[in-house]
């Protein structure tokens, strides 16, 4: 079913916003200051029906190990059953980041939120009225919040030369018609378009595996928006794709229910979750200065 209506061309806003300093890690965990004027103001955005947030975070930063306390037991036992070591820390530190954004969004403290997962493995909130969603490759995520379901896929672009069977298994036979038409040296810039926004859509059901990327067919309303038919029987909703600008190298899609989404991008900095003006920041600083005007006093007086 078409959305009614001429689809509009999204909305993209940019901003280097952070997450507001609180203080400390262990402040963080628990207490929130809910008076951040940027923070309120992400709120306010947020619920406006057709709004989107995505956060870009650099998840090589090591800082983000430094709130890695807020991470639940069951997402400790789940980054130690990665095989390497780089896959165990950037999912701690994708998921550390995904809570300190998800506790700006509601009353919960970052380390109290509960997810409840799906069928197949999709993280929802507990009460269900912010949907959101986590994808990284490389050195790069994206956190994608929204009051709808959403799904948001990130890769990272390899210009080697494309698989033809990799090819067979993503595209409809429409899609495989124009793929082959294009020179091979163009190929890979489709594939990755293709291939981003079909996981995108796969990841707003929830679905996972189960959904075959050949059966998906992407009809463009735009240089930007692109609608899912689905050829599976179960599928009874519109879906469309946005190709999202995201950092070089990188190919990425977020899916929603509705077209003509406002897209606001933000990046989150784990430096600044760290406010060196806290209360217990300042008492050392008087601690130092004290010592320091004691120091140069005995100095002055000899």
């Amino acid at each position: 079913m078409r959305d009614q209506g001429a689809p509009r061309e999204p909305y993209f806003k940019k901003s280097h916003a952070c997450a507001v300093a609180v203080g400390s890690v262990q402040r963080m965990r628990s207490r929130h200051d809910k008076s951040d004027t940027g923070l309120n103001r992400y709120l306010r955005e947020i619920g406006q029906i057709r709004d989107l947030h995505l956060w870009q975070i650099d998840v090589a930063d090591a800082g983000w190990d430094r709130v890695s306390d807020v991470l639940s037991l069951d997402e400790w036992e789940t980054a130690d059953r990665f095989r390497t070591h780089k896959l165990r820390l950037y999912y701690r530190r994708c998921r550390s980041a995904l809570r300190v954004l998800l506790s700006r969004y509601s009353p919960q403290n970052a380390a109290d939120i509960q997810f409840h997962y799906g069928e197949f493995g999709k993280p929802d909130m507990a009460d269900r009225k912010l949907h959101f969603n986590l994808s990284h490759s490389e050195n790069l995520g994206l956190v994608a919040i929204s009051l709808h379901p959403v799904g948001i896929d990130l890769e990272f672009v390899n210009p080697l030369r494309i698989d033809m069977g990799l090819v067979n298994i993503l595209c409809h036979p429409v899609e495989k018609t124009s793929f082959l038409r294009l020179p091979p040296n163009e190929r890979y810039a489709l594939f990755y378009q293709l291939w981003t926004k079909k996981e995108a859509y796969r990841k707003a059901l929830g679905v996972g595996l189960q959904r075959s990327l050949c059966a998906l067919r992407l009809e463009d309303l735009s240089p930007t928006v692109s609608q899912v038919y689905d050829e599976h029987p179960a599928n009874d909703s519109s879906f469309f794709v946005y190709n999202i600008p995201s950092v070089f190298g990188y190919a990425a899609s977020v899916c929603l229910p509705h077209s003509g989404a406002r897209i606001s991008l933000f990046k989150i900095e784990p430096r600044k979750l760290m406010n060196p003006w806290s209360k217990a920041s300042l008492f050392t600083c008087l601690i130092l200065l004290s010592g320091l005007f004691a120091l140069t006093s005995g100095l002055s007086s000899q």
